[in-house]
């Protein structure tokens, strides 16, 4: 099983595309607002405060493979078969959103990071999943393109410039940003919109793509590793939209 870290094209409204959505619906505690704009670390007792400020929802079984989500990794590739996770911070959405930034009405923030990576933490944990852990390419049912170990953890970005995908006209650059591809990704290649520079260029952008899934499987790992008492929900029964 792997999990895949996503942004949703969409306003802060559940869409049940993924296992796991996430929405910003109330105000951040005052001193991780301020934590967050100059750059500072959240240990994970902030994180925990920062969790209320979110709405989580679990729509799918972790065994259950999305029809969508991650698309071409809906399947864990060792076995062709199995379900792999994907989650969603729901942002991005509206006028406005480029590679190069604005992010839109609905940005995404730090503060989703944080909370994206708390998630992942609490499937590692359910599923026995080290957070910082790979694989190697070869022993994919599949011919994934060579880009690296394939991480336990990943963003969306990250997946799609390891994905085989043969109609493509630049197929050694799958369907990330720049491959030619109309349905590219580039779901958190970039954490901050600040960084949205870096993703100016095919070379600077899978850089800052790495960057990025790096920082995501470091902080679920310390996560992680400070214990779980509180899994948001997410070893509960799924629950369906109204």
């Amino acid at each position: 099983m792997l999990v895949t870290c996503h942004w949703s094209a969409s306003s802060p409204q559940p869409i049940s595309d993924y296992h796991v959505e996430f929405a910003l619906y109330r105000a951040i505690p005052d001193d991780i607002t301020a934590m967050l704009a100059t750059g500072a670390e959240l240990s994970p007792s902030d994180v925990s405060r920062l969790a209320p400020s979110f709405d989580i929802w679990k729509f799918m079984s972790f065994e259950e493979v999305p029809e969508y989500a991650t698309w071409h990794v809906n399947h864990d590739p060792r076995d062709g078969l199995s379900a792999n996770v994907s989650m969603a911070a729901l942002c991005m959405g509206g006028e406005g959103v480029q590679t190069t930034g604005p992010w839109g009405r609905w940005p995404h923030t730090m503060a989703h990071a944080y909370m994206m990576a708390g998630l992942a933490a609490r499937v590692c944990s359910l599923k026995a999943l080290d957070p910082t852990g790979s694989f190697d390419a070869s022993l994919c049912v599949y011919s994934p393109q060579m880009n690296g170990p394939i991480q336990n953890i990943a963003t969306h970005g990250e997946r799609a410039f390891q994905t085989p995908n043969p109609g493509v006209t630049y197929p050694d650059r799958g369907y990330f940003i720049y491959s030619g591809d109309p349905d590219c990704r580039w779901d958190l290649a970039a954490l901050r919109v600040e960084d949205a520079s870096k993703l100016s260029t095919f070379e600077t952008a899978i850089a800052c793509a790495h960057a990025s899934g790096g920082w995501l499987r470091a902080h679920a790992s310390t996560l992680l590793q400070a214990g779980i008492s509180d899994y948001w929900g997410l070893d509960k029964d799924p629950v369906p939209l109204p």
